[in-house]
């Protein structure tokens, strides 16, 4: 498969990029976003309330900035918990919507992965397997799957997708966050 497929989701952020690198393509990224919007391209004051919207997300993502060191880094219980070392100069910004939680992930100052941890509500009665139909559709065929005991019984609990430049693994994590996460690495 064509390697840009699955690092797609990145937009212009980049392996490798620096911490700064990803804030400032993001913040171009958000600002992007908000003048789309047909209804905010004609109106100066809906424009002004985008922008400040696309600013504050900006300014909530940088103070995110969480370096994953010593014994509690407070993500030990968390939906991200496997998906992190500590004291290997392991770092994350956070960006939420309304959709999913957002983990940029940085080693020794290096973009690296992104965890997409989606909202219970958005998923609403979506099943795991249903979610990686329409995962399959965007990917094409997955590399491998796993199964698991989740609630009681054997359940698709992982699939991945693998090119030469990306990584993907769609976990299961009903169980105990009620959600499915997405990392790319």
């Amino acid at each position: 498969r064509n390697s840009s497929e699955l690092a797609a989701v990145l937009g212009d952020v980049a392996w490798g990029d620096s911490k700064d690198t990803v804030l400032k393509k993001m913040k171009t990224q958000l600002m992007t976003e908000a003048r789309k919007d047909p209804k905010v391209k004609k109106d100066p004051l809906l424009m002004q309330k985008a922008r400040k919207g696309a600013l504050d997300r900006h300014q909530r993502a940088q103070k995110s900035y969480t370096r994953l060191e010593g014994d509690n880094t407070g993500y030990e219980v968390s939906v991200i918990s496997d998906e992190y070392s500590t004291n290997n100069g392991e770092s994350f910004i956070r960006v939420k919507d309304s959709v999913a939680q957002r983990f940029y992930y940085f080693i020794d100052g290096s973009f690296y992965k992104m965890v997409v941890a989606y909202n219970s509500s958005y998923l609403r009665k979506t099943d795991f397997e249903t979610f990686v139909a329409m995962s399959a559709r965007k990917y094409g065929r997955p590399t491998s799957a796993e199964y698991d005991d989740i609630r009681g019984e054997e359940q698709l609990a992982l699939v991945s997708w693998t090119d030469p430049e990306t990584s993907l693994s769609v976990k299961n994590k009903k169980e105990l966050f009620d959600t499915y996460t997405m990392a790319f690495t």
